[in-house]
């Protein structure tokens, strides 16, 4: 039911006290914001009272956590006096658990991020205080950097805890990620090689009756790839006329991959097959239309994207081209899925009086209705599926060089390993001095989050046959030019047939600078000499004709952008221009910033990527967009604020590895790092492999002392009283950290 506006003539809105934004947490500031009555101040003002009020909470929130660790570091018997010791043990969180009447998970695990903030990584205690951290936040930093050693975990809090508040926290846990990945590659890699062993497989019965199957522990790259395919035929089926809701359909797909319903069938007979035996529960159809599900239709765009992506392989297949066209980017095609071409209509590139241009809605999403105006800008679509078109039936060998051409040599400087002809995840972005073997940096799945290099390369090997962008960036890692190569790094006989579906997008990122001096060397490349001299080259050639200048000209007569300036935008907007949004550049629409009905440009000037939520909630929900720089975009919300998002850059910088010293040879097998607190300080709990660094000890030990090969076990030097501090409790942190029902009887 919709609200009632408050009526203009009675109810005026009432000011809020000055200077309310910017107060830090704290006393006065609880005050200030008792005394707002938030159903009384204006539109705009509401925000403003809402950042204060969350400043304030994250405050009582940290104040909350340390009174709960202090509880749980006072002596046993201590009741009259103040003794407390430096590490708890794992009877601890017991007395917050009997006081708050709490289940020993919630106690356990709410203890174990008290500990963290306060204790492992006291940064993001100081920072939530200051308001400037909420708990989900510090959560992921305890979560993500587990297994580092304290001097490690200091180091990516140092580096991210300044600007965590101005990131989503799927944002930070990348950011996260990539850190810990660069700081202990070896480290990393072992860890991930140990956890892939323990991949399983569960099924479990729930309680209404149905069933629960999980893979767990699964190589990152082929979970990715499998998810992705799934995705793409349940599109297929929405596309084919299926009415059902997208979900039903992939679980349809999911089952029939493990039953082996599809066993032999291509994609397409795959598509056919759940079109002919659908599995419907009698409620479905109810369910659907209570939901608003609709029968997903065709983007008007879809010739248009298929005339582009048949132009791309047109400039692939011809080399390269003069820079004025090889800098025009533009969407990349959606490796994957079948679809049936449908020929253009006449005038399909105008749009019909009031209306935007027009877009495919993304499954379980608002499909405008026929005479309602469609959201601005090209539909991110997918490009028509060719079938593969393998060597004698499989997919070839990759060739890659054998010799190592930096101080590594592994990855894909090791003789490569046989295709299997399976699908690869959707995109890696990697940088190429990475795979040369000249560093160890982190690679991004977009969607997945931060891989390590030696998997990154093990992927990049698999994925010759897909679609190879390079992104020269600036020093800084922003984008000074893009396009494609055609090149690879395998012998003329190994290379597979062109195959987007299969193949994927791999993105080179490299430097200019990095790029000359590798091209300059005249060094072994091994293979890979062809595709760097093609880099070096085309950005050569751009820079001479553009003379610096990376403007791509205007083309006001097209409404869709172009293969190469589509492919130009999403390289440099990486996600969602929304502020925070993680959509993935390959997964958004291109919207025009000023309409292009409107006049506004088909150019990067203009074009942005929005998520389809986003994109409708400009032209529906009452945002507008502007861009004031290629860079920056900012989005108008309907109560008067403004929120820029700037692009992030294409390349991160990244910390300088700092290795664990390591007292022995790394073995084999690496016990589970991910432990928490409270059960390595169980007396049964199975020790670590590896010493501790070094802790000062200043308190007096309790009559069990915690195992001593545990990091997280030893503590800094006790928080005076005056800084234990009073605060109400909030809900418990995402997820249990700790296992507590392995426990055996004391008898």
């Amino acid at each position: 039911m919709a609200a009632r506006p408050f009526s203009s003539g009675t109810d005026r809105p009432l000011p809020i006290p000055d200077g309310l934004a910017s107060l830090p947490p704290g006393a006065e500031l609880a005050e200030a914001l008792a005394h707002v009555d938030e159903r009384r101040v204006s539109g705009f003002d509401t925000v403003e009272v809402l950042k204060a009020a969350y400043r304030q909470s994250c405050h009582d929130r940290a104040r909350f956590l340390a009174v709960l660790l202090e509880v749980g570091l006072r002596e046993h018997f201590s009741g009259d006096s103040v003794r407390r010791l430096e590490v708890p043990d794992e009877f601890s969180p017991d007395e917050a658990r009997a006081a708050l009447v709490w289940s020993r998970r919630r106690a356990d695990s709410t203890f174990e991020l008290a500990w963290g903030v306060h204790r492992r990584l006291p940064q993001l205690g100081e920072a939530m205080l200051r308001g400037d951290l909420d708990e989900p936040r510090a959560a992921a930093f305890i979560r993500w950097t587990a297994g580092l050693t304290a001097q490690q975990a200091e180091t990516v809090c140092s580096q991210l805890v300044p600007g965590a508040d101005r990131l989503t926290v799927g944002a930070l846990i990348e950011q996260i990620q990539r850190l810990v990945l660069a700081i202990d590659p070896e480290w990393a890699q072992k860890r991930y090689a140990e956890a892939v062993r323990r991949r399983r497989v569960v099924g479990t019965r729930n309680e209404d009756g149905t069933a629960n199957v999980s893979g767990l522990d699964l190589p990152l790259d082929r979970a990715a790839a499998g998810c992705e395919r799934i995705d793409d035929l349940a599109r297929a089926c929405k596309r084919a006329g299926d009415k059902r809701p997208i979900d039903h359909i992939r679980t349809d797909l999911f089952l029939g991959s493990l039953d082996g319903s599809f066993e032999g069938l291509r994609d397409r007979e795959i598509v056919a097959h759940v079109l002919d035996h659908p599995f419907v529960d009698p409620n479905d159809n109810q369910v659907g239309e209570q939901n608003g599900e609709r029968t997903e239709r065709a983007s008007d765009a879809t010739a248009d994207h298929a005339a582009e992506s048949a132009a791309e392989r047109a400039e692939q297949s011809a080399g390269p081209k003069p820079a004025r066209t090889m800098h025009r980017g533009a969407a990349t095609p959606r490796p994957g899925m079948a679809q049936r071409p449908r020929p253009p209509r006449p005038g399909n590139d105008r749009p019909r009086p009031g209306q935007g241009e027009s877009v495919r809605p993304e499954p379980g999403q608002h499909e405008p209705a026929p005479n309602e105006p469609a959201p601005d800008g090209p539909a991110s679509c997918e490009p028509e599926s060719r079938e593969p078109a393998p060597r004698n039936g499989v997919r070839s060998t990759s060739a890659l060089p054998k010799e190592p051409v930096g101080p590594r040599s592994h990855g894909v400087n090791r003789p490569p390993t046989t295709s299997t002809g399976r699908r690869t995840v959707r995109e890696l972005r990697v940088e190429v001095t990475t795979l040369l073997g000249l560093d160890e940096h982190p690679a991004q799945v977009p969607g997945w989050g931060i891989v390590h290099a030696d998997l990154a390369r093990e992927m990049v090997s698999g994925m010759l046959a897909g679609q190879w962008r390079f992104a020269i960036c600036t020093d800084d890692g922003r984008l000074l030019y893009s396009g494609l190569t055609r090149h690879r790094p395998c012998a003329p006989s190994a290379r597979p047939a062109r195959d987007d579906r299969l193949g994927g997008i791999v993105e080179l990122q490299i430097t200019r600078s990095r790029l000359s001096e590798i091209a300059a060397a005249k060094g072994s490349l091994g293979l890979w000499s062809a595709l760097i001299a093609d880099l070096d080259a085309q950005t050569s050639r751009h820079l001479r004709a553009t003379d610096t200048a990376i403007k791509i000209a205007t083309d006001n007569r097209r409404r869709h952008a172009g293969a190469a300036l589509r492919r130009y935008v999403q390289i440099r907007g990486r996600f969602c221009s929304w502020p925070g949004c993680r959509m993935p550049a390959t997964r958004t629409d291109q919207d025009h910033a000023a309409d292009w009905a409107g006049g506004g440009s088909t150019s990067e000037d203009n074009l942005h990527l929005a998520c389809r939520h986003d994109h409708r909630a400009k032209h529906h929900g009452g945002w507008r967009v502007t861009m004031p720089e290629s860079e920056l975009i900012l989005w108008d919300s309907p109560l008067g604020h403004t929120y820029p998002s700037r692009l992030p850059p294409v390349m991160f910088n990244v910390v300088d590895p700092q290795p664990r010293d390591w007292p022995a040879p790394p073995p084999e097998a690496i016990v589970d790092d991910t432990r928490p607190l409270m059960t390595s300080l169980k007396p049964d709990s199975p020790g670590s492999n590896f010493p501790p660094p070094p802790s000062p000890q200043t308190s007096r030990p309790r009559e069990h002392t915690p195992q001593p090969n545990n990091p997280e076990s030893h503590g800094k030097d006790n928080p005076s009283d005056e800084h234990t501090q009073a605060c109400a409790p909030s809900p418990p942190p995402p997820g249990p950290l700790f296992r507590p029902e392995t426990d055996t009887p004391p008898f």
